[in-house]
């Protein structure tokens, strides 16, 4: 099992806040872009280098590993289906 301080690499999205994060209400503005850096390794399959950015086509954007289908708010990184 990878542990998330030895996944190796990063994924730069830039990406609103979606409406499925329940703790960004008064942290970010709903309609303005934030480009974030994550480690490249999904917390959820544990998978490293799977991430890729906005692979759906989501309006405000999300990351998706590629080996689970595990989807993440790209702003604060929030898992969307929880």
């Amino acid at each position: 099992m990878v542990d998330a301080s030895q996944a190796t690499g990063t994924i730069t999205v830039n990406h609103k806040v979606s409406g499925y994060s329940r703790y960004w209400k008064g942290t970010y503005d709903a309609n303005t872009r934030y480009t974030k850096t994550w480690k490249n390794w999904c917390p959820l399959c544990k998978a490293a280098g799977k991430l890729v950015d906005n692979k759906k086509g989501t309006s405000e954007g999300e990351i998706t590993c590629n080996a689970c289908d595990a989807d993440y708010d790209g702003v604060t990184g929030q898992d969307k289906h929880r």
